[in-house]
């Protein structure tokens, strides 16, 4: 081999640079604002919608991972699906939208978000609440629920005692490995129903609290 064709060879071994998942855009919900909080650059993000599940900012000490976090209530009126299919007929669900800048593609990786059970004032111990989530796209959209991607998941809280006691957050970690690379918008949404509740907490307080939502992939230059 040339000297010339070792030069060549290193400046192309050179240009080869590995992409690592990285976060892309987070929401923390502070200053109780559903706007991003970080994004990458080359990136732009919506504010978070919380369509019809009364879903709102709250700086309640038993709320947020740390405080602010978000809110709603588990009752017929506000996270009122009680399966897959009614969550996504009633739109109980949280989205937001991301564009890459043009010339730029999205590599993504995992979609990530903290979760809480927890009780209000009139909770009782023994009471028992399952919390369900299923994670779709606009790439594939959200007409059924074989559009979600992969499996749903899920957090379960059992009070020990009455009154405001709150689960821990769990952070639910969706593979979205799977969605192509991506030149043009995405809207990302999880829909949340309630599948069981046990006792006799009144619905209205049985509550889930969300808080860190967070994007992972890499960006790079369309080529």
């Amino acid at each position: 081999m040339s000297t010339i064709d070792k030069l060549v060879l290193s400046l192309i071994l050179c240009s080869v640079v590995t992409v690592q998942a990285e976060e892309l855009l987070v929401y923390t919900f502070d200053d109780q604002s559903p706007a991003v909080s970080s994004v990458s650059a080359y990136l732009e993000a919506s504010d978070v919608d919380f369509a019809d599940t009364s879903f709102a900012p709250n700086r309640s000490f038993l709320l947020g991972n740390p405080a602010p976090g978000v809110l709603a209530n588990a009752s017929g009126t506000e996270l009122k699906a009680r399966l897959p299919a009614e969550a996504l007929s009633f739109n109980t669900y949280i989205g937001f939208k991301v564009s890459p800048d043009k010339h730029y593609e999205i590599d993504l990786a995992c979609f990530k978000v903290d979760a809480q059970g927890l009780n209000g004032a009139l909770g009782e111990a023994g009471s028992t609440t399952e919390y369900a989530f299923g994670l779709y796209s606009s790439v594939d959209g959200w007409k059924s629920t074989a559009d979600m991607i992969g499996k749903s998941q899920s957090i379960t809280f059992t009070s020990t005692e009455g009154g405001h006691i709150q689960g821990g957050f769990t952070t639910l970690t969706f593979n979205i490995e799977s969605l192509p690379n991506l030149d043009s918008d995405i809207e990302f949404r999880l829909y949340i129903w309630v599948p069981e509740t046990g006792g006799s907490t009144p619905n209205n307080n049985r509550r889930l609290s969300l808080d860190n939502i967070i994007l992972d992939g890499s960006v790079s230059p369309k080529l």
